[in-house]
This record gives structure tokens, C-alpha cells and sequence, in this order.
């Protein structure tokens, strides 16, 4: 079976065009937030079946006459396989991201709002067997998304040992796709069955102790630039 070619900037604003067309503007995600919304569903607990996330994404029925003749449903299929593909092949994703408010930076708030739109479909939840883990695992997307209480941004700085003068939102910003690849790697290694696992050497997790003996953690020392 051919793998579909990389969705290029052509489609991406055809994408854009569509979802600000007809029966589905203002309400068809924009291609920064739908990408979230896909890395979110390609790395739940449990796969989400695409009956139950389109009409999310579209915002409508897929199925509608209108919106089908329209093209947008293989596009939107299309990002999401490409998503998970970078994710299993430990790629990363490359962030579709919007000029920020009054056209400052990049707007890296609709991606993370688009990622827990597709974390709050799993089933079964994020949270249903290790709350705190699945704290840990969300709390960049909802500092990033600006919805972070006071308690949670401290606790995120605590996690990633910062200095007092580091901006916490920068250093997320930048480590995006690092921090969709862990979730991604977490829950499927929590999907596979342990048998099918081989691997020549323990595979060490951004939060363990680094290997070298530093004392550090790893994604703080030699996974650092990983």
C-alpha cells in the first residue's frame, strides 16, 4: 500500500480556504488547531475511531452533501496519518502555527487548546488509572493554552527544574515537539503487549534519572538536544 506524500503548503492552505468555506466556516477547525486536535487522537490511551473525532474536527456532519463534494474530509484524514506516521517513526511533528495576537511570535495557545480538544474524546480518559502522570503529561498543553492555575505553572517549572528567570511558556514552546512525542511513546507503550517488546537496551524516559550519573534528569542532560 503507497504511503501518502507529506501534506505540502499548497494543500495546508487549500485546508485553510476549506474550513472557511460554506457550512463549515466558523466552525471546521483551522489547520494550528486541528494538527494538535490529531496528535491528541493519534496518541490516546485507546484508538478513537473516526466517526467519533471528524465531526469535531469539521466542526459538521461529515457526511453532509456540501461538505463532502468539498475535498476537506481526505485532506483532514491525510494530516492525521501523517501525524501518527512522524510520531511512530519518532520524527516529531513539525508545529502548524499561526502568527500570534497582533501578529507577535507564533500562537502556540490554539495548538495546545486543539490538543485537549482531542484528549477530552479518549476513551478511556487520560486520568482513569494514574492521575497524577496524566497531570504531568497534560500540564504543558494547558500552561501553553493559558489555562494553567497558578499551582500547576509552579509545578510544571518544578518538573523541568528551570532557573528563576526562565520563561516557562518559552521553554515549552520550544520543546512542543518533544513533549507530543513522550505522550505519544507513553501510551503506546501502554497499548502494546509487553511480550511484542524487544528492545536491546531499557529505554530511558525524559523523567529518569540520566544514565551518564549526572544526578540530572535526562530529558535536563544528555536528552537534552534529543
Amino acid at each position: 500500500m503507497a504511503v501518502a506524500a507529506p501534506i505540502g503548503e499548497a494543500e495546508l492552505e487549500q485546508l485553510e480556504a476549506l474550513a472557511g468555506t460554506g457550512k463549515l466556516a466558523g466552525r471546521a477547525m483551522l489547520p494550528d488547531e486541528l494538527q494538535g486536535f490529531l496528535c491528541a487522537i493519534v496518541s490516546a490511551p485507546q484508538p478513537i475511531p473516526e466517526p467519533v473525532w471528524m465531526p469535531i474536527a469539521l466542526g459538521v456532519d461529515p457526511e453532509d452533501a456540501d461538505v463532502a463534494a468539498s475535498g476537506i474530509v481526505p485532506l483532514v484524514r491525510r494530516l492525521r496519518d501523517e501525524c501518527e506516521r512522524d510520531l511512530l517513526e519518532e520524527r516529531g511533528i513539525d508545529p502548524i502555527l499561526a502568527p500570534g495576537p497582533a501578529g507577535e511570535g507564533l500562537d502556540h495557545a490554539r495548538w495546545a487548546r486543539g490538543y485537549l480538544e482531542g484528549v477530552s474524546l479518549a476513551d478511556p480518559p487520560w486520568d482513569a488509572e494514574d492521575p497524577d502522570t496524566a497531570d504531568e503529561l497534560l500540564a504543558p498543553f494547558f500552561v501553553l493554552a493559558g489555562d494553567a492555575t497558578p499551582e500547576l505553572r509552579r509545578a510544571c517549572r518544578e518538573s523541568l527544574d528551570l532557573r528563576p528567570d526562565a520563561d516557562l511558556d518559552e521553554v515549552l514552546a520550544n520543546d512542543l515537539p518533544l513533549v507530543v512525542q513522550d505522550n505519544f511513546e507513553y501510551w503506546l507503550d501502554k497499548r502494546l503487549v509487553p511480550e511484542t517488546i524487544r528492545r536491546d537496551a531499557p529505554k530511558v524516559g525524559r523523567n529518569d534519572p540520566c544514565p551518564c550519573g549526572s544526578g540530572r534528569k535526562f530529558k535536563q542532560c544528555c536528552g537534552k538536544d534529543g
